[in-house]
């Protein structure tokens, strides 16, 4: 059995990478406070992660496993500034539709929360399909990110308990977590992957 291998995503895989991250997050807990019932999930999840997708892949990376797992993310120097973001915003409203104002909080509290001064990589999603976990797919994106930046941290934010523990794992240091809700936290970790340099 040959080893998975990842490559750039591009316009033509969009629907591909949408794919994976809808059904990878299905069960996270961030996205179910964000879209709240499973109705809602399967109407505007794929919307905004598909927005997402298009993103990392003019503004920033969208690093695939064909059919196992997306890793998007972007330079630190590639956020948008506050002026992008008010358009930014614009387009979430639009695209999540009755979800808009969960989504937004979720945006505007991880841009609050998001380190400043040094320049680090940025991962602003990570799933694997249910069917391909624990097959190192998501440490083999993460690898691939750290090597295509060497110089640079990666920063997330983990949404559940398994992924934080993965980051710290891969060499992450956990700085803290923040709350959307009483019964959702996100922590936030630095130098994701420090160990597969």
């Amino acid at each position: 059995m040959t080893s998975p291998t990842v490559r750039s995503g591009t316009p033509e895989d969009i629907d591909a990478m949408t794919a994976i991250l809808t059904e990878g997050f299905a069960e996270d807990p961030v996205i179910r406070w964000l879209f709240t019932t499973p109705e809602r999930y399967e109407r505007l999840a794929p919307r905004l992660l598909r927005w997402m997708v298009g993103e990392a892949v003019t503004a920033g990376d969208a690093f695939l496993v064909p059919d196992k797992g997306v890793l998007l993310g972007r330079p630190s120097t590639a956020i948008e500034s506050d002026a992008e973001w008010a358009e930014a915003e614009d387009q979430l409203r639009d695209a999540c539709g009755d979800a808009a104002d969960n989504v937004l909080e979720y945006f505007r509290t991880a841009r609050k929360n998001h380190p400043t001064g040094e320049p680090h990589w940025y991962g602003e999603a990570l799933a694997v399909r249910p069917g391909h976990r624990n097959q190192n797919v998501g440490t083999l994106l993460i690898g691939h990110c750290v090597r295509t930046y060497p110089g640079l941290p990666v920063y997330g934010d983990a949404s559940s308990p398994e992924s934080a523990r993965l980051y710290v794992r891969l060499g992450a240091t956990a700085l803290g977590t923040y709350r959307l809700a009483d019964d959702v936290e996100l922590t936030s970790v630095w130098d994701v992957g420090r160990l597969l340099r």
